[in-house]
């Protein structure tokens, strides 16, 4: 599943308020060696591309994308759970944002409180957040039957992420029979409305002939549109059929192209598969520093099949 954002709208005063509060807890806060803001949502299970599933986080449990942790002081934005200040009353687009910030800093149980001041005023991307915080047991015990129930709540009101989500938890089977028919549906009302994430598996889902036959060039077509809007695992999966010749003519150069776009957001599955061309030296001169170099990328960001791989380089 995914968290997502709503565009930040509110007055002057609200704005101010939040800035001052948000810088006072960037600069109080110790990141810690190698600590990078995340990016909202939650990651796609689609990435399918050369031994993605051999290294990824177990079934059904997504990595996490989101933003940081916040204290309100006397700004004129409360506390959560102070009393609304006179000055001004805050709305649900600052609660989520103050629930984004709390969320970056890993202050879960806080966001949570701030996720349900927006929920309770009818926004959708607070619903999914809560949802999000359920399935990964962050501030509160992991419960996949309220991820789904929350939701379900966004869904309702049209949160295309909150679709995705839905057909995700229906994809793995959490807290649900796992169903790929239903998965397949959910990922379409979101694709509908142009969520790259839910495009991107219904091309995982076409890729491994799951509630629909198998069939390599759906597979393709569905991956071009999420990569045409930037998603870096839709790039990679890209990149692993024209590796593998899967519904198109074998291009190590197309791979090498499309896994370069991929690394060049951070995608540990494209960097362990340059990583792969330069050992093999496939379409490229052979170059085992290359090769470690680009393994050792994918490993800092935990990929199992670049480790394993970096280890037997260096006990040649």
């Amino acid at each position: 599943m995914k968290r997502s954002l709503l565009p930040y709208r509110d007055s002057w005063f609200q704005l101010a308020a939040l800035a001052l509060i948000v810088s006072s807890v960037l600069l109080a806060v110790d990141y810690g060696p190698g600590f990078r803001m995340p990016i909202p949502g939650w990651t796609s299970g689609g990435d399918h591309s050369r031994q993605a599933q051999a290294q990824s986080s177990p079934q059904g449990v997504p990595s996490t994308r989101a933003p940081t942790r916040t204290q309100a002081t006397q700004t004129g934005v409360p506390s959560s759970g102070g009393s609304q200040s006179s000055t001004s009353e805050v709305s649900p687009e600052t609660e989520l944002a103050l629930g984004n910030a709390a969320f970056g800093h890993r202050n879960y149980a806080l966001a949570m409180q701030w996720y349900r001041k927006a929920a309770a005023q009818g926004n959708a991307t607070a619903e999914v957040n809560i949802g999000f915080l359920y399935y990964r047991g962050q501030g509160v015990a992991r419960d996949y039957g309220q991820a789904m129930q929350w939701a379900l709540k966004a869904a309702a009101q049209g949160d295309a992420s909150a679709e995705d989500d839905i057909g995700e938890i229906y994809e793995t089977g959490s807290g649900v029979a796992r169903d790929y028919g239903q998965a397949m549906q959910w990922f379409r009302k979101a694709a509908a409305q142009g969520n790259a994430s839910a495009e991107d598996d219904i091309g995982a889902l076409y890729y491994r002939g799951q509630g629909v036959a198998r069939d390599y060039g759906q597979a393709m077509q569905w991956y071009r549109k999420a990569a045409a809007q930037g998603d870096a695992t839709a790039e990679a999966n890209i990149g692993g059929l024209y590796e593998d010749g899967l519904g198109v003519a074998r291009d190590y150069g197309q791979a090498m192209q499309w896994f370069r776009k991929a690394a060049a957001q951070g995608n540990a599955n494209a960097e362990e598969n340059i990583g792969a061309i330069y050992l093999n030296g496939l379409g490229v001169p052979r170059d085992y520093g290359q090769a470690a170099r680009w393994y050792k990328k994918a490993a800092a960001q935990g990929d199992w099949t670049a480790k394993q791989t970096l280890k037997n380089l260096e006990d040649r």
